[in-house]
């Protein structure tokens, strides 16, 4: 239900750098033609944009992606991209769940969060995380060997890495041991994220 003052959105756009433009309609813009049958009709009738207010809203592009499977890491020395099936979100599409799943594109220049999670089984796995640069350039990574009673946990994040807008990330595993591992499938596991910061 609308009333005086009341706006209705009629269209919205984001452009190439992640601004978004909303556009809306002062549902009492009407005027009266004098060729309606009545008044009424002339009313609705005549009901249609005559202004537009804009909103500029800068929405910075980033994702977040995850496996709904898990995934085996031959034995050592073996290192592996993680791939991802899934999206939780990626309005900027970048990245895609049928080629290269392993990849977040950075489409835009900015300074960006990237950061991944994976629970690695067996007990006693030693691997390595990492976030890697366009397949070669280690920008964070985390190394653990898991002497608990329980499978262990990786995080890695880059606190903040500045990039042109060519580049793409992965979330690697290198498997240090002489058997297998797998990623394990939780919530958290395997998560893999890029989010535009400035």
């Amino acid at each position: 239900t609308t009333s005086a003052g009341d706006f209705v959105p009629v269209s919205t756009s984001i452009d190439d750098l992640g601004t978004s433009t909303l556009r809306w309609r002062d549902v009492n813009a009407v005027s009266v033609r004098a060729d309606a049958a009545s008044v009424s009709d002339a009313v609705v009738a005549s009901l249609h944009v005559t202004s537009t207010v804009s909103f500029g809203v800068t929405v910075w592009p980033g994702c977040r992606i995850f496996n709904s499977g898990s995934q085996i890491i031959a034995s050592f020395p073996t290192t592996a991209s993680i791939t991802f099936d899934s999206e939780r979100w990626d309005p900027a599409s970048m990245h895609s769940s049928t080629a290269t799943t392993g990849r977040i594109v950075l489409n835009v220049v900015g300074t960006y969060d990237i950061g991944g999670s994976a629970l690695i089984g067996p007990i006693g796995a030693e691997v390595q995380l990492q976030v890697r640069l366009n397949g070669t350039s280690q920008i964070a990574t985390d190394f653990f060997h898991s002497i608990l009673t329980n499978n262990q946990i990786a995080n890695v994040n880059t606190l903040w890495y500045s990039s042109v807008s060519t580049n793409y990330v992965e979330l690697v595993i290198i498997n240090n041991a002489a058997s297998v591992c797998s990623t394990i499938v939780n919530d958290y596991s395997p998560q893999f994220w890029a989010q535009r910061i400035a």
